[in-house]
């Protein structure tokens, strides 16, 4: 029996799969992601992506999460934090991953391969953590 990476798509396949329906993205809609974001992508992130980044049963269920909601989510962010008036703003190795209701922006901080999640909501002063990894991230949801 071969075990799969941490963070990799099979790791990821395998802890979703009594989750149901899951769908994951193909490598150009992964890069059209990372393209957008303005870098590499972490590990992990890109290996939810391919099980999972179109559909995970109710995990995240009512939050801007999935393709093709993930397009344009930066942008929107970015949006969000101006109107709001927020005395931070996402740095260059900062990727979004979700926006929930339009007030809640979560990313994840940092180049690292499975980097901390951070949280935001509108009329907070700066940012709290998440989540120490984006991949303990979504297991606190499974």
């Amino acid at each position: 029996m071969t075990l799969e990476p941490r963070g990799s798509a099979g790791w990821w396949a395998s802890k979703v799969a009594a989750v149901s329906p899951v769908a994951g993205l193909g490598p150009d809609e992964i890069q059209e992601l990372a393209a957008e974001q303005g870098g590499v992508l972490p590990r992990a992130y890109v290996g939810f992506l391919a099980s999972c980044g179109r559909a995970c049963g109710d995990v995240l269920l009512g939050t801007d999460a999935f393709y093709p909601s993930l397009v344009g989510l930066r942008r929107d962010a970015e949006s969000i934090l101006a109107e709001d008036g927020a005395p931070f703003r996402l740095g260059d190795d900062d990727f979004v991953v979700a926006i929930h209701q339009g007030y809640i922006v979560l990313f994840m901080r940092g180049g690292d391969s499975d980097p901390p999640v951070f949280g935001w909501a509108i009329g907070e002063a700066s940012p709290a953590q998440a989540a120490g990894s984006f991949t303990d991230f979504v297991l606190g949801m499974l």
